[in-house]
């Protein structure tokens, strides 16, 4: 059993202890630690500052 640290300082194997009294189904404890990249991508994935339509001109432009 690991002994790295998990969420808010617990051990793994305080967690594990902890979900297997409350009866809670896992597979796999294990420590993720995201990028910053990741974490960025996670939070602004639905947020768009420029979007396009398709163009219907073939390359001309109207006005």
């Amino acid at each position: 059993m690991r002994t790295t640290s998990g969420p808010h300082g617990h051990r793994s194997a305080r967690i594990v202890a902890l979900l297997a009294a409350a009866g809670v189904p896992f597979a796999e404890v294990g420590a993720h630690r995201a990028s910053l990249e990741e974490a960025y991508m996670e939070l602004t994935r639905d947020a768009a500052e420029f979007t396009s339509t398709p163009d219907l001109t073939d390359g001309e432009v109207t006005r």
